[in-house]
């Protein structure tokens, strides 16, 4: 646990001195690991080091979110194409059914153009954007609610 609480006190320096002898599948008590942390404290360098060392990409909390969830919901575009790089999958589902795609459109629905490039970026890793989820709504069928023109007209084009 001491290793995650250097994270979350984003102590760069300390991570990356004892990086090199602790287990990285560890996680905390909502079961995020230490690429989930280092994401919601949006630290970009302890990212970078979580993934030279091979962590899970793909580790699922307790409520089965991803860290390319949480990237979604930070607007985090250079972190997901990293994760990408590393072998982050798109299909993971949290407990409601969401894909990280849905956590994407769903934060862009507010309007904010600047979130547009995240909701393309998984669209072209191939997100799914007819998934249900356990509500039996898709991302898409969201969009169609919200009526954002610039959100709809990212989700046409794939």
């Amino acid at each position: 646990m001491y290793f995650l609480e250097l994270i979350y006190k984003n102590d760069v320096d300390a991570v990356e001195k004892i990086i090199n002898s602790i287990d990285l599948a560890q996680v905390d008590s909502v079961g995020d690991n230490a690429l989930h942390i280092a994401i919601l404290k949006k630290n970009v360098l302890i990212v970078d080091m979580l993934l030279a060392k091979g962590v899970n990409v793909n580790h699922q909390n307790k409520d089965g979110k991803v860290p390319l969830h949480y990237v979604a919901e930070n607007n985090l575009l250079e972190v997901a194409k990293k994760l990408l790089r590393h072998g982050a999958k798109l299909d993971k589902e949290d407990k409601f059914g969401n894909q990280p795609l849905w956590v994407a459109v769903f934060s862009a629905a507010d309007g904010d153009s600047v979130k547009l490039p995240l909701v393309e970026l998984y669209l072209k890793h191939g997100a799914d954007k007819k998934h249900k989820n356990n509500a039996g709504r898709s991302p898409l069928d969201f969009a169609n609610q919200v009526k954002f023109a610039p959100l709809l007209e990212v989700l046409n084009k794939y």
